[in-house]
């Protein structure tokens, strides 16, 4: 048997090695990907919540809203924190028009759980997301 010979049989096995290294990024990577867009999904959820939860307050021009109300997501979110008060800075800071009247400010809360994937390592086992929404009422 020639050099050649011994050297391609040497090589046999090789790119079934590499690519079983290569696919496992590729797996790690995909995981990675599923999670953010699971977070994502969760943040674009709260963040409807909250506003879903003013737009209630705005409507029925309420200073308070009930737990029932705000079932109104795909994930199970609290109000943290919710009331009438003269418009605060944190609610005139994207405010075009400042707000003269009083604003109902809702705060929801939501936390994530974390698969077991990811948990242990990328993430923390619980990620709380949260949002808070501005709206004016005339009272």
């Amino acid at each position: 048997m020639g050099v050649r010979a011994r050297w391609h049989l040497c090589e046999a096995g090789v790119s079934s090695i590499e690519g079983a290294i290569v696919l496992m990024g590729y797996i790690v990577l995909l995981f990675m990907i599923m999670e953010f867009l699971f977070v994502f999904f969760a943040y674009n959820s709260v963040v409807r919540g909250a506003e879903n939860i003013a737009r209630y307050a705005m409507v029925h021009n309420t200073c308070s809203v009930s737990s029932s109300a705000s079932q109104i997501t795909l994930i199970p979110i609290t109000i943290s924190s919710q009331g009438c008060t003269p418009a605060p800075a944190s609610c005139q800071a994207g405010a075009v028009v400042p707000y003269s009247a009083e604003v109902y400010q809702a705060t929801v809360l939501y936390d994530f759980q974390t698969s077991g994937f990811f948990g242990a390592g990328f993430l923390a086992s619980t990620l709380p997301i949260q949002a808070t929404v501005c709206v004016p009422l005339i009272l």
